[in-house]
């Protein structure tokens, strides 16, 4: 859930190393599902995070699952763990972007009603 000191809602929605998941998809290919914190996501963050994904190349292999809160993505089997701290510093600044979207609409909403 948003905080919300600033009037607005100010998100702060994070990957949880603690929630990685590995799933094998066969040979070739791995599922990794990483779990967010807080889990409630609400409209406007989702809305954020779907915007970004969907105008950024670098992000579209990252799969929000709202029901869930966790994001999936896939990588090769055979990919090293730096590579994978690669993947998932790329999640944290996708994350970021989508809190940042997400508080700047809330923020735009409060003003117009005051």
């Amino acid at each position: 859930m948003p905080s919300k000191s600033a009037g607005f809602p100010v998100y702060d929605i994070r990957a949880d190393p603690a929630r990685l998941k590995r799933e094998s998809l066969g040979p070739l290919f791995t599922r990794l599902t990483v779990g967010l914190t807080p889990t409630t996501l609400d409209a406007n963050w989702r809305r954020a995070y779907e915007l970004i994904t969907s105008e950024s190349d670098r992000f579209a292999r990252f799969t929000l699952d709202a029901d869930k809160a966790a994001v999936l993505l896939m990588c090769r089997a055979n990919e090293s763990a730096t590579e994978i701290q690669t993947l998932l510093q790329r999640l944290d600044l996708l994350l970021e972007l989508a809190n940042l979207r997400a508080t700047m609409v809330a923020a735009s909403k409060q003003s117009d009603t005051a």
